[in-house]
């Protein structure tokens, strides 16, 4: 299953998006949303081996 992290500063554009389509269905699992970019790279830090 692909973990999505949804990020945008509008908080209702992101439920928004969660709602968009069927993302178990594309074999996908939304594991958050953030709202910043300062945010966002302090959680890809500490919960992958991205950066």
């Amino acid at each position: 299953m692909i973990k999505v992290l949804v990020v945008d500063d509008e908080k209702k554009l992101c439920r928004l998006i969660e709602r968009l389509c069927d993302w178990e269905s594309l074999g996908m699992e939304i594991i958050g949303f953030l709202h910043n970019g300062p945010d966002t790279i302090k959680a890809l830090r500490e919960k992958s081996r991205i950066f």
